[in-house]
């Protein structure tokens, strides 16, 4: 009896979208803010394109403006921050569009398609720009892979923090003539280190060489939301962790 799921609050890859499709139940993905009464676009119940935050909906006005930011007018948009003019005129352009915060573009069918979050962009201290979601997107779309956070601010090259898929490696491990002894042990074997190695560079392939990852850390569990490395919507608190485990991100830029 389902016939459609709504989907927001976070990025949803094609791949799911599809598998839904397949089995006949409509994922609605939509995008927008709590600034603009929450969706600014959504999937219309037909033709619609996957990978794509869908089409303006209602009143709705969107272009993109400087550094490929989403602007955004309508009845929906809010009138400013209760009692923080500052913080309002921030957001807000001299003609009147809420700035959004994140960048995309249009497709040739009109789609809205969210490529980044500007304020998470980050320059390498060779001044490129690195927009960490589309790769951590690409590494944990592997069936190897559950969850990877890029650094590469003020760094020279782009590493990573990998989070296996511990019950696909499991099974892997017979197959490498590996014994299964703990994770702290199995992620730092060289042959483990290899396999995502390679891994690594099959799904990176079509990266600019300033975006692949030079380095990366096999982590032996998951980020937790009891430790405050992710919030409860499963999001990576980039500065917690990037302090936590320091000492690792460190190694693979003084190693």
């Amino acid at each position: 009896n389902l016939w459609f799921m709504p989907c927001g609050g976070a990025s949803i890859s094609s791949e799911v979208t599809k598998f839904f499709d397949a089995m006949g139940i409509h994922i609605t993905v939509g995008y927008g803010l709590t600034e603009t009464t929450a969706t600014l676009t959504a999937f219309p119940l037909q033709n619609y394109e996957h990978g794509t935050a869908g089409i303006t909906l209602g009143d709705t006005q969107i272009k993109i403006g400087e550094n490929d930011e989403i602007l955004a007018k309508g009845s929906g948009i809010m009138k400013g921050y209760y009692k923080k003019p500052h913080e309002t005129a921030e957001v807000f352009t001299e003609d009147g569009w809420f700035k959004t915060g994140d960048a995309g573009k249009f497709d040739e069918k009109g789609n809205l398609v969210i490529t980044d979050r500007i304020k998470d962009l980050m320059k390498t201290s060779n001044g490129k720009y690195i927009a960490p979601q589309p790769i951590e997107n690409m590494l944990s779309n592997n069936n190897f892979i559950t969850q990877a956070m890029v650094i590469a601010e003020g760094k020279p090259y782009v590493t990573a923090l990998i989070i296996p898929n511990f019950e696909a490696l499991k099974e892997q491990l017979p197959k490498m003539n590996i014994n299964f002894t703990n994770w702290e042990e199995v992620v730092n074997l060289d042959e483990v280190k290899e396999f995502y190695h390679q891994k690594i560079n099959e799904i990176q392939h079509s990266f600019s060489g300033f975006e692949k990852v030079k380095k990366f850390v096999l982590m032996p569990s998951e980020f937790e939301i009891t430790s405050g490395e992710i919030t409860p919507t499963l999001k990576v608190k980039r500065n917690v962790v990037m302090k936590k485990y320091s000492h690792l991100i460190d190694k693979m830029y003084h190693n």
